[in-house]
């Protein structure tokens, strides 16, 4: 066969560089790439042949703007008779059509309502937690800037019932040319419109938090030799792997069990609670050289320890997560990061020091926030990370697991500790810092984001590496009366609320995370605003919830994934879902205010 090179970019790789900086195409581009793909398929259908197969990754958008089908290998003779290949793409597979049955016209004009979705909201079909009810996760509550007409061509194509599609290619574009709309104006940052979103208001937010500490319980196994209960992740990033830190391993899901029976007091809990921190005790230490942060390191292992010590009353766990303290404090400092470096062990000898009162954790404290101060870069005021860490070196992160905004966090604990004056001007810095590097968000709505690191593109507003993160910080450096930080926080918050609506559920990247992150602003104001924006987020939230009877949990960042991990899975969500049933009070987990409560 002869081909021709197209050159372009995918649909996939075109949306995908819109969320990666917060942003979705603009409506006017959606309705012309609707009109272009009506008139493709209608000279295929034409051909008498159904494509069988539309999705993002087999539409080229080339140099003129103009789209092209590629891979045929799911086209399929209309009135043929023969057995016909595996039906399509998760997500993308019309309502109703089983294996075996050939493909038609009106599975095509669904799939183009799958595309369109995907456009106008971020949310990647093949990843939904219900793929064959993408409506499920209402089309103008994931982004209101989508025009009515516009909105209904596209939950007309997703229909159920293919009576209700529209019945050709021909008629797929007939009412994408009489209906050329402006975009919708943008609700005013914290007064949305409330059809979608008031169902949040009668949610008992803690018996879904609940369900899911009895979904923790049972995914626990029982260890040989009276060593306790463990999780195992299922997580793509280590999938089969019983991790002992708190991103993905079992210190985070023995946090998250220590939150649940800290807010609930759930009998059921309270043991597997028991159970999993005498395994995490017995669990050995990766071999290498360790990490010593709060997220990627020995320091989680440590939090979790202490926070399971405190709940439960147990002073043993509390000794124990204090001597991994010490043990931490004789090894160097590599990295300076929240995540497995310095600015996380620092956090964590704070949560030590502040239970014990043992000045050993409050020096060590001292010393990670120290060899910070030395290795900043003074051109940047920032950090760069070493080498070793594959293309993370040399780079400088603004954000809150790898960069600034963590590190000045901690530092900002770290000061009010100590009072020590270098440590607020170091944050102060760091605010300055983030005003220079923020950059107007552009898309859905007003608000500010920011580069990954220092001189790249902006990204997405996540806890991790965006807005989020950067927002956490800036709420508490405002707290601390820093000049410029409230003003800063103020607009993150928005790209918060609204950069982000498509994403997945988890803490690390995803709502939980940018709920939490919303909350932090509402309770440092006290402006309903921020917590009705949450509300708007929780919405979206409980679309992704899966489960039966008592059992509930959340997926990752696609709809299969299942992990029982803090930062990508549903023991993170849990620990959000109770931050939402008491929103006015309870402070975020993993900071000294979490752990005093």
């Amino acid at each position: 066969m002869a081909l021709e090179d197209l050159g372009g970019e995918t649909l996939e790789g075109f949306v995908l560089a819109q969320t990666s900086q917060g942003r979705l195409p603009a409506v006017p581009e959606i309705v012309d790439w609707g009109k272009q793909l009506a008139l493709l398929l209608k000279a295929v259908h034409e051909a008498g042949i159904a494509y069988g197969d539309i999705k993002s990754t087999n539409i080229v958008r080339v140099a003129d703007g103009s789209l092209r089908l590629l891979d045929l290998e799911g086209a399929y003779p209309i009135d043929s008779k023969d057995d016909p290949l595996p039906p399509g793409t998760r997500g993308y597979i019309s309502a109703g059509r089983s294996p075996g049955r050939a493909p038609s016209v009106l599975d095509d004009i669904y799939g183009v309502g799958a595309l369109l979705y995907l456009l106008a909201t971020g949310a990647e079909p093949s990843l939904a937690a219900d793929p064959q009810n993408l409506l499920k996760r209402p089309l103008r509550l994931l982004n209101p800037a989508v025009p009515p007409a516009l909105a209904r061509i596209i939950e007309d194509c997703l229909s159920c019932e293919g009576e209700d599609r529209p019945q050709s290619a021909a008629d797929l574009h007939s009412e994408f040319s009489k209906v050329l709309p402006p975009a919708s104006p943008l609700p005013v940052y914290g007064q949305w419109n409330w059809a979608h979103a008031d169902v949040t208001s009668d949610v008992d937010w803690w018996s879904l938090a609940k369900r899911i500490g009895d979904t923790l319980c049972e995914a626990s196994f029982t260890l040989p030799g009276d060593q306790g209960v463990g999780w195992v992740t299922t997580h793509p990033a280590g999938a089969g792997i019983r991790s002992r830190d708190i991103n993905a391993g079992a210190a985070g899901t023995v946090l998250a069990l220590a939150e649940l029976v800290s807010a609930l007091g759930e009998p059921r809990h309270r043991e597997v609670l028991a159970q999993g921190a005498r395994a995490l005790r017995f669990m050995p230490r990766p071999k290498g050289k360790p990490l010593t942060g709060l997220y990627l390191g020995e320091g989680g292992v440590a939090a979790a320890l202490l926070r399971a010590g405190q709940v439960l009353g147990n002073e043993a766990l509390v000794q124990e997560a204090s001597s991994r303290g010490f043990w931490i404090a004789d090894h160097g400092f590599s990295s300076p990061d929240m995540m497995s470096g310095a600015a996380g062990r620092l956090r964590t000898q704070l949560l030590l020091w502040d239970e014990t009162q043992d000045d050993r954790h409050l020096h060590d404290a001292i010393a990670a926030g120290d060899w910070l101060l030395e290795h900043v870069d003074l051109h940047s005021a920032g950090w760069p990370m070493p080498g070793g860490y594959g293309s993370m070196g040399g780079r400088i992160f603004l954000g809150y697991a790898h960069g600034l905004a963590g590190i000045a966090d901690a530092l900002l604990d770290l000061y009010d500790a100590t009072n020590g004056a270098r440590y607020l001007d170091a944050a102060a810095q760091s605010v300055r810092s983030l005003a220079v590097t923020a950059r107007a968000r552009a898309g859905v709505g007003e608000g500010t984001s920011w580069p990954d690191a220092l001189d790249e593109a902006v990204t997405a507003p996540f806890w991790c590496r965006g807005s989020a993160g950067i927002c956490r910080f800036l709420t508490n450096a405002a707290a601390h009366g820093i000049e410029c930080a409230f003003a800063l926080a103020e607009s993150a918050a928005v790209s918060v609320a609204r950069g982000a609506r498509w994403s997945s559920p988890v803490q690390c990247h995803g709502l939980s995370g940018n709920i939490e992150v919303l909350l932090d602003v509402y309770q440092a104001t006290g402006d309903p605003r921020h917590n009705r924006e949450a509300s708007c987020l929780s919405r979206m939230l409980l679309e992704w919830a899966s489960g039966q009877g008592h059992r509930l949990c959340w997926p990752s960042e696609n709809g299969t994934t299942l992990a029982p991990d803090f930062m990508v899975g549903y023991a993170g969500v849990a620990v959000c879902l109770v931050r939402l049933g008491d929103p006015e009070v309870r402070p975020h987990l993993l900071t000294r205010a979490g752990f005093r409560l």
